[in-house]
């Protein structure tokens, strides 16, 4: 994958395995990760001041976020783009909206996540 802007991602996701792969094969894309494995650490990366440009959200997590992070996410950085990692048939039932992208959890989901993260990161450079 070229690098062409480094992104401030932030990965959440409840199995460790997968959460690790995500933060590892980004890193190694060049991005910058933060993770978060519980609601105040979400929490304070969401309110804090590090910058995100995306967030990649388990919603498997949803006993332990609460469908109010999407709500803290939309208020505080209307603009982010979060991307729902997760199996289809745990798919939450959520309004399609602009800054908001569903990539099934399978064994080649880190492939089409890597795409739409290159794909993100060209248009941000674009900007620049």
């Amino acid at each position: 994958m070229t690098q062409l802007f480094p992104l401030h991602i932030l990965v959440t996701d409840l199995n460790h395995n997968v959460h690790n792969l995500l933060k590892r094969e980004l890193k190694k894309a060049g991005h910058i990760i933060y993770t978060a494995c519980n609601r105040k650490e979400a929490h304070e990366a969401v309110s804090g001041g590090k910058p995100l440009d995306m967030v990649i959200l388990d919603p498997e997590l949803s006993e332990i976020f609460g469908k109010s992070l999407f709500e803290e996410l939309k208020a505080r950085k209307p603009h982010l783009t979060i991307i729902i990692h997760t199996f289809i048939e745990l798919l939450p039932d959520i309004d399609k909206e602009d800054h908001l992208v569903f990539v099934e959890k399978n064994e080649k989901s880190i492939h089409s996540l890597k795409k739409i993260i290159q794909e993100y990161s060209a248009k941000k450079a674009a900007y620049l």
